[in-house]
């Protein structure tokens, strides 16, 4: 069938599931069933068109010439696989938002740094400070390993 045309999924849907809001998940659930239910349709389709006994069918047609054009133009017959014109918007975008990521990480840090110092000069709220960073660092080292 077509397994060698689509091997596997190219999304992976339990990071995308992660990801998405709980206001969301219904349509979340429905697109993916939609995928899920094209990407069925496309594996249960022959990956190369039927072949046909064109002997058979020129032994059965009066006309002459009718079946060798019927062969020919079929034999001819070629679906092109449609061009990827978005991966390239989509990596650009992505490339994007990591970089915005990368820029709001650097802005916390300086900001907890900066309430480090303040809190520290104070000696008071040490306690509560030294909780949050370490929250924040264990947020940031699992949602790094997420990405």
């Amino acid at each position: 069938m077509a397994a060698k045309r689509i091997s596997q999924s190219a999304v992976n849907w339990a990071a995308l599931a992660e990801r998405v809001p709980e206001h969301q998940k219904q349509l979340f659930a429905a697109f993916k069933t939609k995928s899920d239910g094209y990407l069925r349709r496309v594996q249960g389709l022959p990956e190369a068109p039927p072949k046909i006994d064109w002997a058979f069918y020129k032994s059965k047609v009066p006309v002459a010439g009718m079946v060798a054009e019927f062969e020919k133009q079929y034999s001819a017959l070629s679906i092109p696989y449609p061009p990827d014109t978005v991966s390239s918007q989509i990596d650009a975008q992505a490339d994007s938002i990591k970089s915005d990521i990368e820029k709001f990480k650097i802005s916390v840090m300086h900001i907890l740094k900066k309430q480090w110092i303040h809190l520290t000069n104070q000696r008071s709220g040490l306690i509560i400070l030294k909780n949050n960073w370490v929250m924040y660092l264990m947020n940031l080292r699992q949602r790094s390993i997420n990405l």
